[in-house]
């Protein structure tokens, strides 16, 4: 948990570093940048509308004190806008300098009987996207923040429209555990992606280890850290939950957040496991580079000693000796066949180091004659020892 500094007072301007920019200043986008949805409903009624500002809040909310309102604002508001939404919802001064950062760790802090509870959407398109979502919550009312025009929080708005779901009979608190728990889904598919990726680069490398391969792997293994990053703060925020914020929230509503901090441990685990999964392919890549840089040498050398021999024969008939002055001086360079007779004894000396090879099994697996001749000679070898 973040410890609120008592010393800011509403009028003071703070620089924060990791504000988002043109804002630290006050002079944001304009309001009409962001897109304000405004939720009311209990167990019987629900009623979803877009507002353009708040002037007509005040009203809406009066009309029934009972229900539960949840204001959620896509993309980044301006100065104006959160000094009205911290007038009317009577938040701390801390809260809309909180919304205004950009690149927060998942975290919660309290205030008093308000909290606020910073989290990551991930998502797998074309590359590995997160998505900041604040949201700071009462017994009253709950306000979501993110500085994305997408609405990332689709799936609870559609449990809110259905009558008989849990949502719209909880409170407040079981609205945040909601949008926690829309935000921990978001993780599985995500992971899925990636251990498909990784199986992929798997058989990529087993067939044709490339650089591209690295560079498919570092990707993945970036990608993990990221999210291993997003998750365990996550898990933290939720472990806060329950340990600092019990007063806010009802004794289901805890058995509920329990069970969402189980799914961050199980989320942990997975990431873990494909981290390993990626360094083992890194392995995986060299072995198969070294096997690859064997089986070449491998082939250069049995090229290069089959071509020994003739080489050879080659260079004893290269030297320069004459005929005529001794008969022992290469009498087979007066043959009428002597230069035929060479050529065929450099190509004997070839295959039959070819055929040794063959036999050994260096060049691939014999025929089963072979095998089966070769078994029966170590047979009677090993009988002969005996």
């Amino acid at each position: 948990m973040v410890v609120a500094d008592k010393s800011h007072s509403k009028s003071k301007r703070v620089r924060h570093p990791h504000l988002v920019d043109g804002l630290e200043s006050g002079h944001g986008s304009d309001t009409g940048t962001s897109k304000l949805i405004l939720t009311t409903y209990d167990a019987d009624a629900i009623e979803e509308q877009e507002v353009a500002d708040l002037s007509k809040l005040h009203s809406i909310v009066e009309a029934d004190k009972k229900k539960v309102v949840w204001l959620h604002i896509m993309g980044v508001p301006d100065q104006k806008l959160l000094d009205e939404i911290n007038s009317f919802f009577d938040m701390h001064n801390l809260a809309p300098l909180e919304v205004l950062k950009a690149h927060m760790r998942s975290k919660l802090e309290l205030f008093g009987d308000k909290f606020m509870v910073v989290a990551w959407f991930i998502g797998l398109e074309s590359a590995l996207r997160t998505h900041q979502v604040i949201i700071v919550a009462s017994k009253s009312f709950v306000v979501s923040v993110q500085h994305e025009q997408q609405d990332l929080t689709t799936a609870v708005r559609e449990k809110l429209q259905k009558s008989v779901t849990k949502i719209r009979n909880g409170g407040t608190d079981y609205l945040v555990y909601s949008i926690l728990d829309s935000i921990v889904d978001s993780y599985f598919p995500c992971l899925e992606r990636y251990g498909e990726k990784l199986e992929a680069v798997e058989d990529f490398i087993i067939d044709n280890p490339t650089k591209r391969s690295i560079t498919q792997i570092h990707s993945i293994k970036r990608d993990l850290l990221a999210v291993r990053r997003h998750i365990w703060s996550l898990r933290e925020t939720v472990n806060a939950i329950l340990r600092d914020a019990s007063e806010n929230f009802t004794q289901d509503t805890t058995i509920h957040v329990r069970d969402l901090y189980d799914h961050a441990v199980q989320l942990i685990d997975v990431v873990e496991t494909y981290r390993e999964l990626a360094a083992d392919l890194m392995d995986v890549y060299l072995s198969s580079i070294s096997n690859r840089m064997n089986e070449v040498m491998k082939v250069l050398t049995i090229i290069t000693t089959i071509f020994v021999p003739p080489s050879l024969v080659a260079g004893i008939y290269g030297m320069n000796f004459r005929a005529d002055k001794s008969p022992f001086n290469m009498p087979e360079l007066s043959w009428y066949l002597g230069y035929p007779f060479a050529l065929a004894l450099m190509c004997l000396l070839a295959l039959t180091t070819l055929s040794f090879f063959w036999w050994k099994g260096w060049l691939g697996d014999p025929p089963k004659f072979v095998r089966a001749w070769q078994r029966k000679i170590n047979r009677n070898n090993h009988n002969h020892r005996k």
